[in-house]
């Protein structure tokens, strides 16, 4: 509590400020999560017993100046009616993805039709430099199973619909990057599929789940961004020949 009043005062009379917190996760991403790297029972026992934020609270000070009772009530409501106002809200128009999601404002830019800044004929050359050819068979074999789905009056779900954009782009230019938890091992959920199995640790890097690490990696990657170079292979990029991190 401390150190989050300081951020807060911060923030009110200075500027911005990110607030890094070490937690246990006493639980999974979700109860469809099966925890296979996380097999501390006891420790999960004593966290939950002994660490709970809400426990602690409950029993400080602090909660008694609070009708706690009350408070749940309230919150409860507030959460009711949030499901209630999502249940009864008509579908986003098909639109509005490319309007939230994109640079362009109007929506009206089709980014999967623009070209790679060298062109589609050295972003092919690229490519095909960098990804075994038996790689690259299986990739288009797996693109097209995706795209029937999404044309098929079943459809496709949400995961395979981001893994066929991932994939697409990530074979179209090889300037395009994937960074997420979890790559090497097939990613959570399967998404992003098959990245780094094809393309090699440098363009699918597995990543910490930690803010300050996405916010630096972020910014390195506007700053010096990868793209192909005319020198030869590089001893540290060996996943990726021909391709640098400077601009």
């Amino acid at each position: 509590m401390r150190i989050g009043r300081a951020a807060i005062q911060h923030v009110r009379n200075k500027g911005p400020a990110i607030l890094q917190v070490h937690t246990f996760r006493f639980n999974g991403h979700s109860p469809a999560d099966p925890e296979h790297e996380r097999n501390r029972k006891d420790e999960k026992r004593w966290a939950r017993a002994t660490c709970d934020p809400i426990k602690i609270f409950e029993e400080s000070d602090d909660a008694k100046k609070v009708d706690q009772k009350a408070a749940l009530a309230r919150a409860r409501d507030e959460v009711a009616k949030a499901l209630a106002f999502a249940n009864a809200s008509p579908p986003p128009p098909k639109d509005l993805a490319a309007k939230l999601e994109y640079p362009d404002p109007t929506g009206e830019v089709d980014y999967s039709a623009r070209e790679p800044e060298m062109g589609l004929e050295l972003a092919a050359a690229v490519t095909k430099a960098t990804v075994p050819e038996a790689t690259l068979t299986a990739l288009a074999a797996r693109i097209d199973a995706l795209r029937a789905m999404a044309g098929s009056d079943a459809g496709i779900s949400i995961g395979d619909a981001v893994n066929l954009a991932i994939l697409e782009e990530m074979v179209r230019d090889p300037t395009c990057v994937a960074h997420a938890e979890d790559l090497q091992a097939g990613s959570s959920y399967n998404i992003p599929a098959n990245t780094q199995q094809a393309f090699g640790t440098l363009r699918a890097a597995d990543e910490i789940i930690d803010e300050g690490h996405f916010i630096g990696k972020a910014r390195s990657v506007h700053w010096f961004p990868l793209r192909p170079r005319s020198r030869g292979e590089r001893r540290f990029l060996r996943t990726l020949p021909g391709v640098s991190l400077r601009p």
